[in-house]
């Protein structure tokens, strides 16, 4: 297949608009062409889809095809997460401009090296590294197609925090990215791009144009911005709320990097990652403030950072409070 009639062959299907099927068998046939070859998705990276093969989770070629030809001819689209590495391989044989894929998986960056090695293109354009450790390429145009998890907010952050206006493209992962993204605007400003060619949680690629950023926004101000800057931090977090068996006020102590976010109902509350307790800010925690430890008894921290205590610590569980309850108050009123 000639570049020009793989060329040909993507226009002629985005301008027809082909079935679910007929994409994944298109789709299959590049990859063949590519020499990419897929087996099932290893639980490392996803244990929700274990049993899927890695192909029916992959950006489609004639998406990347339509990434590509909105590009200009100086930009140089960064694929975060680049899985089989389509976008490079594609970019190159069909002289789209240039693609640079970055990829954790060692033997889906070989396979996708080889690859290009046969199209006689860089090598150089696919690279192994982890995301959440590395500096990104420092370009205008960066592909997420990624889930809301640690190394997603480490990669934002880095973005947001750069001196210029970058392009994030986004493709929903598992359907709370797009919502997440939106909920950063004005740092973040959104517009749909095109109807994905494969179902996912949303039908549009999304583009977000990166803005002027605030270092010092409060947790009060806005959750999500609050946590795209503190995500990593070990500082602790201190929210009073009722305490339906004390039957008085207590105020509950939280290392921040012991936290995530949740989408329920519409809205991003703090979930607690050892015991997946939802702190409903809205109604039952009142969030006080932010504490550096040197700002706490050293008692307190240990039972903080007790990982025996850890689960049952952050339940609030009875037989812990009554045990300690003395202690801590006592403690809290030296805070």
């Amino acid at each position: 297949m000639s570049p020009a009639q793989l060329k040909e062959l993507l226009e002629n299907q985005l301008t027809h608009r082909c079935e679910v099927d007929k994409v994944i068998e298109l789709d299959q046939s590049i990859d063949l062409f590519f020499g990419i070859s897929h087996t099932k998705i290893d639980e490392e990276f996803d244990g929700s889809y274990s049993e899927l093969e890695s192909g029916a989770l992959s950006t489609s070629y004639l998406d990347y095809f339509q990434i590509l030809t909105k590009l200009k001819s100086d930009e140089i689209l960064i694929d975060l997460g680049a899985g089989h590495c389509r976008g490079s391989l594609l970019a190159s044989y069909l002289s789209l401009g240039t693609c640079i894929s970055i990829e954790y998986s060692k033997e889906r960056v070989c396979l996708a090296q080889m690859g290009m090695k046969k199209l006689g293109g860089d090598e150089k354009l696919i690279l192994q590294e982890d995301l959440g450790d590395m500096s990104l390429p420092e370009e205008k145009q960066y592909y997420f197609y990624f889930p809301r998890n640690r190394t997603f907010y480490s990669m934002l952050r880095q973005l947001l925090l750069r001196k210029q206006n970058l392009d994030l493209i986004v493709c929903e992962s598992h359907g709370d990215v797009i919502f997440y993204l939106k909920a950063l605007g004005p740092w973040l400003k959104s517009q749909k791009m095109f109807i994905n060619s494969l179902p996912r949680h949303n039908e549009f690629t999304y583009l977000f144009r990166t803005g002027e950023i605030q270092n010092d926004i409060s947790i009060k101000e806005s959750i999500e911005k609050w946590w795209i800057i503190n995500f990593d931090s070990s500082d602790i977090l201190k929210m009073r709320y009722f305490h339906q068996i004390l039957k008085q006020s207590v105020d509950l102590l939280v290392r921040i990097d012991d936290l995530d976010l949740i989408y329920l109902n519409k809205r991003f509350y703090l979930q607690n990652i050892h015991t997946g307790r939802v702190y409903n800010t809205d109604k039952e925690f009142k969030i006080v403030e932010m504490l550096k430890e040197c700002k706490i008894e050293k008692r307190l921290v240990n039972l903080i950072d007790d990982p025996n205590h850890k689960k049952d610590k952050i339940l609030l569980s009875p037989k812990l409070y009554l045990e300690n309850i003395n202690e801590i108050l006592c403690l809290e009123d030296d805070i």
